[in-house]
């Protein structure tokens, strides 16, 4: 059986490029790319990679890149402790969709 590529839904609900996920907007820009936007400044967006740093993922929100990522060589921690809010969001969004996917695939053998 040939399983299709999770990250190209084929719902039509599936196909809305921007969401709300836990009162983040998410935008998907390409694949494995969004942006977030922040939910205390609606207007500012950032800009997430889940495949970045070999599927670890970047943000570029400060706390990403100032206070997370410097750590991730030298703190012993799981990662998820090391990502930013945002990168946890769309990591989750993702996560959701391919379970979807799965569970859908499921139902159809």
């Amino acid at each position: 059986m040939e399983v299709a590529d999770p990250d190209e839904p084929d719902e039509p609900e599936d196909l809305i490029e921007e969401r709300t996920i836990c009162g983040m907007r998410l935008e998907k820009t390409g694949r494995g790319c969004y942006l977030a936007y922040s939910q205390s400044r609606p207007e500012t967006a950032y800009a997430v990679d889940i495949n970045a740093y070999n599927g670890l993922g970047s943000c570029e929100c400060d706390d990403f890149r100032f206070r997370r990522y410097p750590r991730w060589k030298t703190v012993r921690q799981p990662f998820d402790v090391l990502r930013c809010r945002h990168l946890r969001r769309v990591r989750t969004h993702v996560l959701d969709q391919i379970i979807k996917f799965y569970a859908k695939a499921e139902q159809q053998q």
